[in-house]
């Protein structure tokens, strides 16, 4: 009885956190003065640079610059601040958060775009490893596709 009294309080304190990402994401989107696109799976979209040539597909490999930021602006992590991009073999677990795979198939080779990503495709209830991002928040990243080389089936 105990246990099913903790599994309430947890999931009600699940809910009101989503409730509450919701309401910061809905905030956000509505004072931005840009017109972001959705996705399907709740994720927005802003093109910032057009790309040339097919998207991102399964097993291609990628290398991408990118900067994360909260809704508040406040930048979080950058490839660029490192001076090394990303690389790694599309599709492959382990490599990126799941905003980040759902953003690089919408992408072509040079293509920039800034991407709203919820908490249950970007760092979760768990937050990030290294604990700079809370759980459930959303965060912003711009992406830049520096380099796709395709792969050959």
């Amino acid at each position: 009885k105990e246990y099913q009294t903790e599994l309430e309080k947890y999931q009600q304190l699940v809910e009101d956190r989503d409730i509450e990402e919701s309401r910061r994401l809905c905030v956000y989107l509505d004072t931005n003065q840009t017109q972001f696109y959705t996705i399907d799976n709740g994720m927005y979209y802003l093109p910032l640079k057009q790309g040339v040539g097919d998207c991102v597909k399964f097993g291609d490999k990628v290398k991408i610059g990118y900067k994360g930021y909260f809704l508040n602006g406040k930048q979080f992590e950058s490839t660029y601040e490192r001076r090394q991009p990303l690389e790694f073999i599309f599709g492959q677990d382990g490599q990126v958060i799941k905003g980040f795979k759902a953003a690089l198939i919408l992408m072509n080779e040079g293509a920039k775009t800034k991407f709203v990503i919820p908490s249950n495709l970007a760092f979760g209830c768990s937050g990030s490893s290294a604990n700079i991002v809370p759980p459930f928040t959303t965060v912003i990243y711009e992406i830049e596709l520096v380099n796709l080389t395709k792969h050959n089936n």
